[in-house]
């Protein structure tokens, strides 16, 4: 089973699919609920980060009713988006300290 045939059998699964067509139409018709859930969660991520890394890795292997490997799945994806919200605001910091040694250099 090759990279190909692993991702044709993650965005043939239908929750994939279901995520791509919303997103897709809340880009289009920029739906101000849908806006104002994704700039939610993307500023909270740290915090949703904790708690699922929690829950996924301490808690759901000893609660036999929470799926542990679902737990463990979504802390890994919003981990990543933890990681990825962090870089761009590392990245955002440094221009604005640049500029705001450019100005200095020009005054």
């Amino acid at each position: 089973m090759g990279v190909r045939d692993s991702l044709e059998g993650v965005a043939g699964h239908p929750i994939a699919k279901a995520t791509g067509v919303s997103a897709l139409v809340g880009a289009l018709l920029k739906l101000p609920l849908l806006v104002a859930i994704l700039a939610t969660v993307w500023t909270q991520v740290g915090t949703l980060f904790t708690a699922l890394s929690v829950t996924a890795f301490s808690i759901a292997p000893q609660v036999p009713f929470i799926p542990t490997q679902l737990a463990q799945n979504t802390a890994l994806v919003i981990g990543g988006l933890f990681v990825e919200a962090g870089r761009r605001e590392s990245a955002a910091q440094s221009l604005q300290t640049v500029s705001e040694v450019d100005i200095t250099r020009n005054t």
